[in-house]
């Protein structure tokens, strides 16, 4: 009796659990769990070494598969990265940058419907033309981005000419509008929106 009420007065309820998380975290129980119920992945998940010197291109596509992306490590990307989501039944597609997206000539592709790119991160780097690409892109027409919007990040150009591109070709049920973007600071680039197109009908702020 004495040795049960010296243990239950001496346990620290909050260590022990602190302990459980760690172990959870650990054994990657807690993010099986977490994405059972909140479907989100990181980079890091699928690889991912988030120092900015290891090549996470592949890891990062990988990632994108799912509809919510929590990004906070430092990437170094050497490809495009599509930041897409099909328009199936209002579907949505989340990208929460809070780290930073390095582009070693690679850079940011947004299209389709309902893509998000938030966070507060940085995208830095250079690439061949743009830092992000809003739409289509010079070789490929049929590409729409519709309701797509960036929010509150940052982008650090070394040699690209511009920082954001929305590009329009319009060809048939194809187009570029229904865009927001917001609280967006550029740096080094010499246009820092470029619209290429029949791009009206998007809110830049």
């Amino acid at each position: 009796q004495d040795y049960v009420n010296n243990y239950f007065n001496n346990l620290d309820i909050q260590e022990e659990v602190d302990n459980k998380i760690d172990e959870m975290f650990q054994s990657g129980t807690f993010n099986e769990l977490f994405a059972k119920y909140v479907p989100y992945a990181t980079p890091e998940m699928f690889g991912a070494i988030g120092d900015g010197v290891a090549d996470d291109t592949q890891a990062f596509i990988t990632a994108l598969n799912n509809k919510y992306v929590i990004a906070h490590g430092k990437y170094r990307i050497t490809s495009k990265l599509d930041f897409f989501n099909a328009n199936d039944n209002n579907s949505y597609k989340i990208i929460t940058l809070t780290g930073e997206i390095i582009c070693d000539n690679g850079f940011i592709h947004i299209y389709g419907e309902n893509v998000t790119l938030n966070g507060g991160g940085v995208i830095r780097g250079s690439s061949p033309e743009s830092m992000v690409c809003v739409g289509a892109l010079a070789d490929e027409q049929n590409i729409s981005a519709i309701k797509c919007n960036i929010d509150n990040i940052y982008i650090v150009s070394e040699n690209s000419k511009v920082g954001i591109l929305m590009r329009n070709y319009f060809l048939g049920n194809y187009g570029c509008y229904c865009n927001v973007i917001n609280n967006v600071f550029l740096k080094n680039t010499t246009t820092g929106i470029g619209l290429v197109g029949d791009v009206n009908g998007n809110l830049i702020s």
